[in-house]
């Protein structure tokens, strides 16, 4: 079948199913010495909370393109 422009429409098949529950994306906190390096104890703070709130999966590095500028 094509759709309105007439280009043909394809099938995507998945081989494994979708997670269920709710996933989040998680922020990145980074410390404000000069280096902006990952604040590792506010993060660990967040994620607890992430968790002990009841989400199935965390998304880390997924909210403000931060993934890119991570070495």
């Amino acid at each position: 079948p094509s759709n309105e422009s007439g280009i043909a429409a394809q099938t995507v098949t998945m081989n494994k199913p979708a997670l269920g529950g709710i996933h989040v994306p998680s922020l990145t906190f980074f410390s404000t010495s000069s280096k902006q390096e990952i604040d590792w104890d506010t993060q660990n703070k967040h994620l607890r909370f992430l968790i002990a709130s009841g989400v199935h999966g965390i998304v880390l590095a997924g909210t403000n393109g931060e993934a890119i500028t991570l070495s």
